[in-house]
C-alpha cells in the first residue's frame, strides 16, 4: 500500500471517530449559522436573540475541522442558508477559508460565508445583521 493511501485510509478511520456538531437550535429551518473557534460565544448568543424575535436559526460549532466529521451534509441539508462566521478575509470568490472548505467538500453553493478581518471578536448584532442582509439579498425571511 502507497503511503498516500495509508494516510488517507487513517484520515478517513479519524473521521469516522468524530463526533458530528450538535445542532444549538432546532434540527431544520432557515438559517444555520456555522462557526468554530471563538466565534461560539457570539453566535450561541445570535441564534438565542434571532430566536427570541421569532426567526428561524440554529447553529453548529466545529471543533475538528481536519478531517471534518462525517454525517455534517445531512445537517446543512435541513436548512435554506448556511452562514459560516469566520474572521477571515472573504478572499477572491467571497467566502472565508472554513467556508471555502465547506464548499469544497460538500458541494453545495447555499454555504456562504460571513467575515470579517478587523481582528475584534464578533458582535451578536453584527452576525444578525449580516445573516438578515444576506438572506434578504436571497429574497427570503431570516
Amino acid at each position: 500500500m502507497q503511503m498516500t493511501a495509508k494516510r488517507r485510509k487513517k484520515l478517513q478511520a479519524l473521521a469516522a471517530t468524530l463526533p458530528t456538531p450538535t445542532i444549538y437550535g432546532p434540527p431544520e429551518g432557515n438559517v444555520l449559522l456555522v462557526g468554530w473557534g471563538s466565534t461560539q460565544g457570539p453566535i450561541k448568543e445570535a441564534v438565542d436573540r434571532a430566536r427570541a424575535a421569532g426567526d428561524s436559526v440554529s447553529a453548529i460549532h466545529f471543533r475538528h475541522i481536519y478531517p471534518l466529521p462525517n454525517g455534517v451534509e445531512n445537517i446543512f441539508s435541513g436548512f435554506n442558508h448556511v452562514f459560516v462566521v469566520e474572521m477571515n478575509d472573504e478572499g477572491l470568490y467571497g467566502y472565508g477559508q472554513f467556508a471555502g472548505l465547506l464548499r469544497a467538500r460538500y458541494c453545495d453553493p447555499k454555504i456562504q460565508g460571513i467575515n470579517k478581518t478587523d481582528g475584534l471578536t464578533w458582535k451578536v448584532k453584527d452576525i444578525l445583521e449580516r445573516a438578515h442582509t444576506n438572506v434578504t439579498a436571497g429574497m427570503r425571511k431570516l
